[in-house]
């Protein structure tokens, strides 16, 4: 299977639903999904490439809106200058293979390009991204180690009862 990345739309909330509910506990419901893409965000999908069919003698529709990972994050309002990364996850067949990092180094270009683009003097800079993790999801905390994000605070409780968050951030340069 030939997998791409693309950017997300709204078209595509129904998809990224399905693949944060095969992989992630924390969900959402549509109003906030569409409430995202109200705003000034940045989402990434990762899907089957259908022009690149690896078997050429089969009519076999390989589904390429079938969303295998994602990357959604938001413009905080009370703090443009930070980006949120609300949402990143990948399905299990696809784990393991880089998609994570592509997917995160896509968001990060995006990111780039709107600062770079805010010549406008009331355009605000994105200066940080933020996000939070489980405490207990080692994987997912060595990939943003990995991407230059720093640790801040545990927060205690932020998943529920007994399942603490970590907040991390990541500094972008000044352009």
């Amino acid at each position: 299977m030939v997998m791409k990345i693309r950017v997300g739309t709204s078209d595509d909330i129904k998809e990224i639903d399905i693949c944060n509910r095969a992989v992630l506990p924390e969900n959402y419901d549509y109003d906030y999904y569409f409430g995202t893409f109200e705003k000034d965000h940045c989402c990434y999908v990762l899907v089957n490439d259908n022009n690149s069919k690896q078997n050429s003698n089969t009519d076999v529709d390989l589904g390429i809106d079938k969303v295998y990972g994602y990357i959604l994050g938001y413009r905080e309002t009370h703090d443009p200058s930070v980006m949120n990364l609300m949402s990143f996850g990948i399905l299990p067949e696809c784990q393991k293979q880089n998609w994570g990092k592509k997917l995160l180094q896509a968001f990060f270009e995006d990111i780039k390009t709107k600062n770079q683009n805010a010549t406008n003097k009331d355009i605000v800079i994105i200066k940080n991204v933020g996000l939070s993790v489980r405490k207990t999801n080692k994987r997912a905390q060595k990939l943003y180690k990995k991407a230059k994000f720093g640790f801040v605070r545990n927060d205690k409780d932020y998943y529920g009862k007994g399942h603490d968050g970590l907040l991390m951030i990541k500094t972008f340069p000044s352009i």
